[in-house]
C-alpha cells in the first residue's frame, strides 16, 4: 500500500510537470488535461499530500488561463490541503494564488487581504522571491485602487526583494561555475596524475625489456 502511495504521488508530480511544461508553450487545453488526470489520481489516492499537488496544478493552470472564479475555487483547495499537511510552502502558495484569482476578477479588496496574509508567511521563512512577488501584486492592487501612497511604498519594496532576488540568482550562477571550475580542475589534476603514473608504468615495461634483452 505504501508503494502504491508512493508510485501515486510520482505519477501526480509527473503530471504537474507536465503541465508546466504545457504552460510554458502556451498549449493550456494540454496543461489543464494533465493537472486534471492528477486530480482524478490524486482523488483515488484519497492522500491529502497528494490531493495538495494536483489542486495547485489546478490552481495555477487556472490562473494562466486567466479564469479567475476557478482559480479562487482550486486556491481554496490548495489552502484547505496545505493546512490539513502543514505544509508551509502550499499555505503560502494557496495564499498567493487566491490572490492572483480575485485579482483576475477585479475584487482588490481580497487581493490585498489574501497578499497580507501571506506575507509575514514569507517573511519569517526568507522567502525572497515570493516576496518580490507579494509586493509587485500589492503595488498593483493599490495603484488599481487609486491609493498610489500605498502603490508606492509597496513598489519600493518590490524593487528591493527584486534586487535581492536577482543578487541570489547572480550569487547560485556564481557558486555553479566555481563549482565546475573546482571539478575541472580536479578531473585535470587527476587526469595529470594518471598520465604520470601510466608514463612510469612505459618506462618500467621500457626497462624490464632492456633488462631481458640484456641478459638474452
Amino acid at each position: 500500500a505504501a508503494r502504491q502511495v508512493r508510485d501515486t504521488a510520482n505519477q501526480v508530480q509527473a503530471l504537474f510537470g507536465l503541465s508546466n511544461c504545457a504552460m510554458g508553450v502556451k498549449n493550456f487545453s494540454l496543461a489543464l488535461s494533465h493537472s486534471f488526470e492528477a486530480l482524478a489520481l490524486a482523488k483515488a489516492s484519497g492522500k491529502n499530500s497528494i490531493l495538495l499537488l494536483a489542486y495547485t496544478s489546478l490552481s495555477e493552470v487556472a490562473i494562466k488561463m486567466k479564469k479567475g472564479k476557478e482559480a479562487i475555487g482550486y486556491a481554496t483547495d490548495v489552502l484547505h490541503y496545505a493546512e490539513k499537511t502543514k505544509t508551509t510552502h502550499y499555505h503560502l502558495l494557496g495564499l498567493m494564488n487566491l490572490a492572483e484569482g480575485y485579482a483576475l476578477i477585479g475584487d482588490q479588496d481580497k487581493r490585498i487581504a489574501y497578499l497580507k496574509q501571506a506575507m509575514p508567511i514569507a517573511l519569517e521563512n526568507g522567502v525572497v522571491i515570493q516576496l518580490d512577488d507579494i509586493y509587485r501584486s500589492l503595488y498593483e492592487a493599490y495603484e488599481s485602487k487609486g491609493d498610489y501612497k500605498a502603490a508606492l511604498a509597496a513598489y519600493r519594496q518590490h524593487v528591493f526583494y527584486k534586487d535581492s532576488t536577482i543578487n541570489l540568482k547572480s550569487n547560485k550562477v556564481l557558486a555553479e561555475v566555481e563549482t565546475r571550475y573546482q571539478t575541472a580542475q580536479k578531473e585535470k589534476a587527476l587526469s595529470e596524475k594518471q598520465l604520470q603514473i601510466t608514463q612510469k608504468d612505459l618506462q618500467l615495461q621500457k626497462s624490464r625489456q632492456y633488462t631481458f634483452y640484456s641478459i638474452i
